[in-house]
C-alpha cells in the first residue's frame, strides 16, 4: 500500500491561464447580458412604435368615418329639404307668386326661382340651403352648411320667422334676398 499521492500545486502558467479564461468567461457573460438587454429594449421600442402606429391608424379611421357619417347625414338632410320644396308656380301666377333672387356674400347670385305667396319663409331657407349644397358639391364653395339669415334689401331686415308666408313677410313681385352668414365663433369681448 502506499501513502496517498500528493497532488502537486498547479504551475504559475496554469494558474494564469485559468485566470485569463475566468476573466474572458466573465466578460463574455457581461457582453451577452448587455446584448440581450439591448435586443429586449429594441423589441420593446418596436412594439411601442407598432402600437402607436395602430392607435394613429385607428384614430384616423374613426375620424374619417365620423366625417363620412356627417357628410352622409348632411346629404340626407339636403335631400329631405329638396323633397320638401314645393313645385315652382308658373310665371302666369302673377301676384299670387313672388320671384326670389338670392345674392351670396361674394356677389354671386343663385338661379332665380318663383314661390307661391302662400309658401312659408322656411321654404326659402330650404331652397337656399339646397342651392348652396349644390354649389359646394359642384364648385367647392366655402361656408356651405354654415348657418345664415336671409335678409331683405329695402328695408334691410332679416327674415328670422320661418313660419310666416312670403306674403306676410311683404315679399312680393320680384324680391332680392341676401345671404348673411352667422359668425362662426366670436371670442368673448371681441
Amino acid at each position: 500500500g502506499g501513502s496517498p499521492r500528493e497532488v502537486a500545486p498547479p504551475s504559475p502558467g496554469v494558474l494564469e491561464a485559468r485566470a485569463v479564461r475566468r476573466d474572458q468567461d466573465f466578460e463574455f457573460q457581461e457582453s451577452l447580458a448587455a446584448d440581450q438587454a439591448k435586443e429586449r429594449q429594441r423589441q420593446e421600442e418596436e412594439a411601442a412604435a407598432r402600437l402607436r402606429e395602430q392607435e394613429e391608424q385607428a384614430r384616423a379611421k374613426a375620424e374619417a368615418e365620423e366625417v363620412a357619417l356627417a357628410a352622409a347625414k348632411r346629404q340626407e338632410e339636403i335631400e329631405a329639404a329638396r323633397a320638401q320644396l314645393p313645385a315652382e308656380p308658373p310665371a302666369s301666377a302673377g301676384k299670387d307668386s313672388v320671384l326670389v333672387v338670392v345674392r351670396l356674400p361674394d356677389g354671386a347670385r343663385l338661379q332665380p326661382r318663383r314661390f307661391n305667396a302662400s309658401d312659408k319663409v322656411g321654404v326659402l331657407y330650404s331652397f337656399v340651403r339646397v342651392a348652396l349644397y349644390d354649389l359646394e358639391t359642384k364648385d367647392g364653395r366655402e361656408h356651405v352648411g354654415q348657418e345664415f339669415d336671409l335678409v331683405t334689401n329695402m328695408p334691410v331686415k332679416a327674415l328670422t320667422d320661418k313660419d310666416v308666408t312670403c306674403a306676410e313677410a311683404d315679399l312680393t313681385g320680384q324680391t332680392l334676398l341676401m345671404v348673411q352668414y352667422h359668425a362662426l365663433s366670436t371670442p368673448k369681448g371681441a
